[in-house]
């Protein structure tokens, strides 16, 4: 009798592994099916540099005028953040550097975003209120994995108020700084409560221009709703990309 049990019970335990296995094989295929026209519709165009060795993308911008596409994140080991600069045309590396900031600091941040705003990258300074600027061509000619300074810091923090930079963009008019809203962890500043319509939002999404000192001249603000992790303004529509 105890043999008859034992043969049962092994007899479950494969027919759940069986089912198991089938499940993540039907999840990883329907996966692949919703990508199907993304991918038919889509072009290859850059292979990111360092995944294997902990590098976490987060940040990208094109800078028209030399064509080059940059790309920043950050090191799941705790290494200084990088920026890779890529040739759109040909996809090939231009130069990878480190961040530092205006102080010399090695910069170890999040780099959630990047937007190319006049000859600079600015990148998101997350939880220090604002965005460090770097030079185009410092970038360009440093050596490969050199250390580069921040140019300048912007800071979107004021008395009674600040900017937790989360993500970037850029249109024709504004340089925009974004806040990610989720839960007590991540907050924002208890003005940047709104509500309409029954619904209520607790970020923003600012867009500025700099005077000739590098300091913030706001020039719009939306509010967005919670789990936003990056915009994009195109043709008088504004995209948002959320998480779950």
């Amino acid at each position: 009798m105890k043999n008859v049990w034992i043969k049962r019970i092994c007899s479950v335990l494969c027919l759940l592994v069986i089912t198991g296995v089938l499940c993540v094989l039907g999840v990883v295929m329907g996966y692949k099916e919703s990508l199907k026209d993304f991918f038919e519709h889509s072009k290859g165009v850059i292979a990111l540099e360092d995944l294997e060795k902990g590098f976490i993308p987060q940040g990208i911008g094109y800078d028209a005028t030399g064509d080059t596409v940059f790309i920043t994140g950050y090191m799941d080991n705790g290494r200084k953040s990088p920026i890779y600069a890529y040739d759109r045309s040909s996809g090939k590396l231009k130069n990878k550097i480190l961040m530092l900031t205006e102080e010399g600091d090695n910069f170890r941040g999040h780099a959630g975003g990047l937007s190319v705003y006049g000859d600079r990258v600015y990148i998101a300074g997350s939880t220090d209120a604002c965005m460090f600027a770097f030079s185009i061509e410092e970038i360009l000619g440093a050596p490969y994995e050199g250390t580069v300074r921040a140019a300048d810091r912007t800071s979107l923090k004021r008395k009674d108020d600040f900017m937790r930079v989360s993500f970037t963009s850029v249109d024709e008019n504004y340089l925009y700084a974004g806040e990610f809203h989720k839960g007590l962890l991540f907050y924002t500043h208890a003005s940047h409560k709104a509500t309409a319509e029954g619904v209520t939002q607790k970020a923003y999404v600012m867009g500025y221009t700099l005077d000739d000192q590098g300091e913030a001249i706001p020039g719009c603000v939306y509010s967005i709703p919670d789990n936003v992790q990056g915009a994009c303004f195109h043709d008088g529509y504004i995209y948002l990309s959320q998480s779950a």
